[in-house]
């Protein structure tokens, strides 16, 4: 590029340590950088068009996450843009069918200590549920009477059924992580074929995993077609000895409906690190639930894996500022479209450079 690349890196309230270090990195780089504003949560950050032209005008590269919100008339005010990346895996904040028909790719942070980190913790979230480890931990805290031997409410991982409502990198890796453990394994997805599985995942349509899981882990994208795609008639399916995870994104569950089936005992229980209003309010009913395990949107978080997203996003920003595809590519369809815009982008580039002397 003839002039020094312009990058605009967002804010996060939980990732601003992470985005600052990538700003850091990418100025000591030579990239001019333009930072975004503070986030406030439980709000989504929404940059209003008066400010797209300081903001977003100049940038080649965007980095966020997914409580910025980048619609397709942010994408447009930006003319020189090549690529956003969000740090994390998730991209739900932009519309990818917007992003491919302008040209741009969109890459996130999948890095292995990502997807592997929340595998980790979807073992430990299944355990947990199964074995009981809230109440048995809460017996001991309270000083409470053992229960008698053949009461107990608690039960082995051998033997149960864990369904995953989508199966990607996260799924694929929690089998291989309980592989020897005697589980039987369903998968519900409507893009995955039933022949690039591993051994021993069974693909079945949704209402059968919901019938059959002892355990129903979520794993989906939020997008209009997965909203609330688990809702008060699908928890009705579940056996009542069965349980519910859910790391992905809290759209995907009705939480009222949730809430409810939870109290009046329709499902065991429930282990949810994602929520539709992100802090869970303070008045939140679930927080009144016992058979229930809530954590912040940060179970499958680790020093490793935050730390991974660092040189993620710097080395996408250099591949894509050097005309290549970012590290993780979210829209890989389209590549031959944004490698024409890259074209004609340094084609302007290069009628601007002043021409050499005689």
């Amino acid at each position: 590029m003839a002039r020094d690349p312009v990058v605009f890196v967002g804010r996060d309230h939980a990732l601003d340590a992470v985005l600052g270090r990538i700003a850091e990195a990418l100025e000591r780089q030579g990239c001019r950088v333009i930072r975004g504003w503070p986030h406030k949560p439980p709000q989504p950050t929404d940059y209003p068009p008066e400010s797209w032209r300081e903001l977003f005008a100049p940038a080649d590269v965007i980095i966020i996450s997914t409580r910025t919100r980048c619609p397709r008339p942010l994408l447009e005010a930006a003319p020189r843009l090549r690529a956003v990346l969000f740090v994390t895996i998730g991209t739900e904040s932009i519309d990818l069918a917007d992003a491919g028909d302008l040209g741009i790719v969109v890459g996130n942070g999948a890095t292995p200590e990502s997807f592997l980190g929340m595998a980790e913790a979807n073992v430990m979230l299944i355990c947990n549920l199964l074995i009981n480890l809230s109440y048995k931990e809460r017996l001991t805290r309270l000083n409470l009477s053992r229960p008698g031997p053949l009461d107990i409410p608690a039960h082995m991982v051998r033997g149960k059924t864990i369904g995953f409502v989508g199966f990607g990198r996260i799924s694929r890796a929690t089998v291989e992580r309980l592989a020897g453990w005697g589980t039987g394994f369903l998968a519900a997805d409507p893009y995955a074929a039933a022949d690039t599985l591993p051994p021993g995942v069974r693909l079945v349509d949704l209402p059968t995993l919901l019938a059959e899981s002892d355990v129903v882990d979520i794993q989906v994208t939020l997008t209009p077609e997965t909203r609330h795609m688990i809702g008060a008639a699908e928890i009705a399916r579940m056996k009542p000895t069965a349980y519910l995870v859910n790391s992905s994104r809290g759209g995907v569950v009705d939480e009222a409906a949730l809430v409810e089936a939870l109290k009046a005992g329709r499902i065991a229980g429930a282990a949810l690190d994602v929520f539709e209003k992100e802090p869970l309010p303070a008045d939140h009913p679930l927080r009144d639930c016992d058979n229930v395990i809530l954590t912040s949107h940060i179970i499958g978080h680790s020093a490793e894996g935050n730390a991974a997203f660092i040189p993620a996003a710097v080395e996408s920003v250099a591949r894509v500022l050097r005309g290549e595809p970012p590290v993780y590519v979210r829209n890989p369809d389209v590549i031959p479209k944004w490698r024409a815009r890259v074209a004609r982008l340094e084609a302007e580039d290069a009628c601007l450079r002043p021409a050499p002397c005689a």
